[in-house]
């Protein structure tokens, strides 16, 4: 681990020399007692020929005691878990942990990250610390670290076995590849040519909030990032690799033009860097340049195969955190969702339903406040669905919830589909609508399935903002219609009664698919959404 260990007043001068013999030191408990790893350790550290390693390391040792000392030239640290225990060092502005075992437990990092965080005498609040880490650890450094700072509550809901009479099947279709077109190029491109690139940033700042401290800001670096006279070093040794000829022509000096023109073109602003996302696409940008004439590419797409029937009792529960709950969606439930909870998940979902008729707005703070707004209790015979509740993240699902909950009379039961690994549908899109790209395929798992009232009709409901026109939306529109009308095609042959109706719904057209869903208008139904995905397909 290394550590940046050093604040020194502006006024306090040391020698350069000094500064160069121990600007950096390292520090062991003792040299390798094999002579072949002891050699190697003291080839790393690069000590001369003359100087007795255990000598430096003794002087190491004692040079930690004052570290902390204004003349001290001491600047980066060199150990193993020197930041756990048994050493209180105040001025540590810098951790960077050599694998992820520095942080593989709550204990571990609350140490490191508490001696990172004091402040040291003579500096005035905000102060940073900041860790880098391989991006390979992010996440799991990430999660721990806002349990630290507070445990991270979660809360799980899903399939309910007591409410099983709302309980009612599902089908979909299994998808397999067949080849339905064979394409052969006759010229290559005489350019690259980029129409669309992601936003990019050095840092993204990231906001926790918890009960005790508050609001917690701090900046991370983005990973991946390349400076632009790199990328174009790379894109040269990507094109000499495929094409010889079209490396000549295409200089590095060429390159790193065409990149920065591109950049400032399609972000509007210069950049000295590129995100590892765009150097993709700039690569990718040549490819039709280099690619074999007459060779005969097979066109691949997904086939709808047999039906396969899905429970609803096999879903996965979900769960959402207690710190994502002061921030943004909602909950919805009913009278029994204590019961379903575990002791502690009771204890945080309980503490809340009692502060909403005890709390008063003298004393609620802020965040507490948001999940009091955003806690929905239900009627038992409102409530028509076989999970135990409903969170939804987004103001557009909030929306669509309460407007469910508020027409339970035209329904019979409805659900609230995971965002992933329950139901998903198929689609393919080109990521740009302008230039010719690979078409890329995904899929997405509709965000509600409703039973209408005395029938098998069940309307498959995707929510989406108003006016959400992109390109990938129309691809899923366009193939969520093409999927269900073959999925009610192969339950007619089954002699199953069941049909799907699909649905791109936003805030603007709830009350129109309602109204439309009571009047029996809701097979021909078309949003203000779905007709605007339309356009131009």
């Amino acid at each position: 681990m290394w550590c940046r260990a050093r604040f020194r007043p502006a006024t306090k001068t040391i020698q350069r020399t000094v500064l160069r013999q121990k600007r950096v030191i390292w520090v062991t408990s003792g040299l390798p007692s094999d002579t072949q790893e002891k050699n190697r350790a003291i080839a790393i550290l690069g000590l001369p020929d003359t100087t007795s390693p255990e000598k430096v390391r003794k002087e190491n040792l004692l040079a930690l005691k004052s570290v902390d000392d204004a003349d001290s030239p001491v600047e980066y640290i060199v150990s193993v878990a020197m930041l756990t225990e048994g050493w209180d060092v105040k001025n540590v502005f810098q951790i960077v942990p050599h694998s992820n075992r520095a942080f593989e437990s709550k204990l571990l990092i609350s140490q490191v990250l508490g001696r990172g965080l004091r402040i040291p005498n003579g500096l005035i609040p905000p102060v940073k610390v900041v860790v880098n880490n391989h991006e390979r650890f992010t996440d799991t450094i990430g999660k721990l670290y806002k349990e630290v700072l507070e445990i991270e509550n979660h809360i799980s809901w899903g399939y309910d076995l007591r409410r099983v009479k709302y309980a009612f099947p599902l089908f979909n279709l299994e998808y397999e590849e067949e080849q339905y077109s064979v394409e052969s190029k006759t010229k290559k491109a005489k350019k690259p040519t980029i129409n669309v690139l992601r936003q990019q940033a050095e840092t993204q700042t990231q906001t926790t909030t918890f009960v005790q401290s508050g609001v917690v800001r701090y900046d991370v670096t983005v990973d991946g990032n390349i400076p632009i006279d790199e990328a174009a070093r790379q894109i040269k040794l990507f094109l000499k690799e495929k094409d010889e000829e079209l490396s000549n022509i295409w200089t590095i000096n060429k390159i790193e033009k065409f990149v920065r023109d591109t950049i400032k073109r399609l972000l509007g602003q210069e950049f000295d860097y590129i995100s590892a996302e765009n150097l993709a696409t700039f690569k990718q940008a040549f490819g039709p340049m280099f690619r074999e004439l007459g060779k005969e590419v097979p066109r691949m797409k997904l086939k709808a195969g047999a039906l396969n029937k899905i429970e609803i009792s096999s879903m996965p529960r979900q769960s959402f955190s207690e710190d994502t709950l002061k921030s943004h969606g909602a909950l919805f439930y009913p009278p029994q969702f204590l019961d379903s909870l575990s002791g502690t998940e009771r204890a945080i979902i309980e503490k809340y339903i009692t502060a909403r008729t005890t709390i008063t707005p003298e004393t609620v703070l802020p965040e507490t406040q948001y999940i009091l707004d955003h806690f929905y209790p239900q009627e038992e015979n409102k409530f028509i669905s076989s999970l135990s509740a409903i969170y939804v993240t987004s103001n557009p699902e909030i929306g669509f919830t309460k407007s469910l909950f508020n027409e339970t009379n035209i329904f019979e039961s409805f659900i609230k589909s995971p965002d992933k690994g329950f139901y998903s549908i198929p689609y393919s899109f080109k990521p740009t609508e302008i230039g010719s790209t690979h078409v890329k395929r995904a899929s997405f798992n509709p965000d509600f399935f409703l039973l209408k009232k005395k029938s098998k009709d069940i309307l498959v409901v995707e929510i989406k903002q108003d006016n959400d026109l992109v390109q990938e939306n129309r691809a899923k529109l366009r193939d969520a219609k093409e999927h269900f009308d073959n999925l009610n095609a192969e339950l007619e042959k089954a002699g199953e009664g069941w049909r799907y109706y699909f649905y791109f719904l936003s805030p603007t057209d709830y009350v129109s698919f309602m109204a439309a869903v009571n009047d029996g208008l809701y097979k021909t139904f078309n949003s203000e959404l779905m007709m605007g995905l339309s356009i131009d397909q």
